[in-house]
C-alpha cells in the first residue's frame, strides 16, 4: 500500500480492522563501525556467562562426587552467601530476582543441594537448611518488626529515588567526576576487578560486573542505577587492563580442562534428560547429602 491509501477490512485476533497508511520509512541497517560497540558488549557478556557456568559446573560436579558445600565452596573458589530467612515472594532477601530466587529455593527439599540453577544472569547451587510453617502473629508482638521493616523499605526507597536523582545529572555532567564536583558528592573507586569474584566493599555482584565491564571510554556512565546487597550504585568508567599474553597461556590449559567438563557434562544431561522421558528414577536422598 501506498501513504494515504485505505486498506480493505482484515481481520485478526482482536477483531476487525481497517489500516491507512500515514507514512513509510525507508529500511536502515547499520554500518561495522556503527554495530561494532553493541558487538562487543554482547560477546564479552557471553563470555562472562560462559566463565560463570563453567565455574558452576566445577562445583555442581563436587556435589555428584559427594563434597559438603564447604568442600565445593573451595573447589570453585567461591565463597558461601547465606541469607536470612524470606518468604516465597523473596521479601528479606537482598538481592536482584529475589521472587525467582525465593520460589527456586522453596521448591527444593531440606538438607539437599540443587543442581545448576540460573537465576538472572547467575549461576547458584542452593542448599536449603530450614522451611519454616507459615503462622499468623498477633500484631503487638510483631508491631515493632513491622515498624522496622517499614522504615528499611521507606530508607532504600529514598535511596533509590536519590540515585535516579543523581543519574539523570551525570548525563548532563558527562564525567561522574563533575558530578561529584558539582554535587559535592564524594566519588569512590573500586580496584580492578576480574570478570568472576568479589569487589571490594561491594561483594559478590555479577550485576555490578556485569554493568562495569560494558562501559568504556566512549560509553563512560552506565544508563542505569545498579543495585546490589550494599546499596544502589551509579557506575562510570576509569580504566580497563587487559591480560597479558604470559597470562593468557598460564590459564589456557585451564580453560581447555574447563571446556572439556563442560561438554561432558552437557552430554550426561542430555542423555538423562532423555532416560528421564522414558524411565522413571528412583534415588536416596542420602546419598546426594
Amino acid at each position: 500500500m501506498k501513504v494515504g491509501e485505505i486498506g480493505k477490512p482484515v481481520r485478526t485476533e482482536f477483531g476487525w480492522h481497517i489500516i491507512k497508511v500515514i507514512s513509510k520509512q525507508n529500511a536502515s541497517a547499520l554500518t561495522l563501525a556503527q554495530a561494532s560497540e553493541k558487538i562487543k558488549q554482547d560477546l564479552e557478556h557471553q563470555e562472562m556467562q560462559n566463565s560463570a557456568y563453567l565455574k558452576a559446573g566445577e562445583a555442581f560436579d563436587a556435589v555428584v562426587d559427594g563434597d559438603d558445600l564447604e568442600q565445593v565452596s573451595r573447589i570453585a573458589g567461591r565463597p558461601i552467601i547465606e541469607t536470612g530467612e524470606f518468604t516465597m515472594g523473596g521479601d528479606g532477601l537482598d538481592m536482584p530476582a529475589k521472587e525467582e530466587f525465593a520460589k527456586t529455593a522453596f521448591d527444593l527439599t531440606v538438607d539437599n543441594i540443587s543442581d545448576i540453577k540460573q537465576i538472572g544472569d547467575s549461576y547458584y547451587l542452593i542448599k536449603l537448611v530450614q522451611k519454616i510453617d507459615p503462622v499468623v502473629q498477633e500484631l503487638d508482638r510483631m508491631k515493632d518488626k513491622v515498624v522496622q521493616d517499614l522504615s528499611e523499605n521507606l530508607r532504600k526507597l529514598k535511596a533509590k529515588e536519590e540515585a535516579r536523582l543523581y543519574l539523570g545529572k551525570a548525563k548532563d555532567a558527562k564525567t561522574l567526576a563533575q558530578l561529584a564536583k558539582d554535587n559535592a558528592l564524594e566519588l569512590k573507586a573500586t580496584p580492578l576487578f576480574p570478570r568472576n569474584g568479589s569487589i571490594e566493599e561491594i561483594g559478590n555482584s555479577p550485576e555490578f560486573i556485569q554493568a562495569g565491564f560494558s562501559l568504556t571510554e566512549n560509553r563512560n556512565i552506565f544508563p542505569e542505577i545498579v543495585e546490589t546487597a550494599s546499596g544502589y550504585y551509579i557506575l562510570g568508567f576509569k580504566e580497563k587492563k587487559l591480560p597479558d599474553d604470559a597470562e593468557i597461556s598460564k590459564n589456557m590449559k585451564a580453560l581447555k580442562y574447563q571446556i572439556a567438563g563442560s561438554k561432558q557434562r552437557q552430554a550426561f544431561q542430555s542423555w538423562m534428560d532423555e532416560l528421564k522421558k522414558h524411565y522413571t528414577i528412583e534415588y536416596d536422598p542420602q546419598i546426594l547429602n
